[in-house]
């Protein structure tokens, strides 16, 4: 952890002014230059980065597009427990393949996706995510 620090005497001097960083626990500050007297000390902690690891998910999941029905936007939501090449299509009632919003390799985690549909029309849509040996269908409807 890093610290901008400055000590002081009674007479309002500084005695200690600059930047110091100490490992995580507990620390022990020695001054070796002699002999000092200090009456204040004040420490400003800088923080210089911060790193969120979000939890990876269980298993693997694919869950129902919020809002359903929906006009002319929707997320789908997916898990994803390793890493994999992962394709997520969009098929209308006759099993036709309309689009293909997701192909690419992806790192475990959660993801959400937004799908467009202005350019189709209102019916029932299916969805599939396949990810490695995993593959999971879904039903949409469209309404507009």
């Amino acid at each position: 952890m890093s610290f901008e620090g400055e000590a002081g005497n009674s007479d309002g001097l500084s005695v200690f002014s600059g930047q110091f960083t100490l490992a995580a626990g507990a620390n022990n500050v020695t001054i070796s230059a002699g002999e000092v007297l200090l009456d204040w000390i004040q420490l400003n902690k800088i923080i210089t980065s911060v790193t969120e690891r979000p939890e990876l998910p269980d298993g693997f999941s694919l869950s129902q597009n919020y809002p359903n029905p929906f006009n002319p936007t929707t997320k789908i939501n997916f898990d994803l427990d390793k890493a994999s090449n992962v394709r997520l299509t969009i098929y209308n009632i006759l099993g036709q393949k309309v689009a293909t919003i997701v192909d690419t390799y992806m790192n475990a985690g959660a993801y959400i996706v937004n799908f467009d549909a202005s350019r189709l029309a209102s019916g029932v849509y299916f969805y599939s995510l396949e990810a490695g040996d995993y593959k999971f269908n879904k039903k949409m409807m469209l309404l507009k």
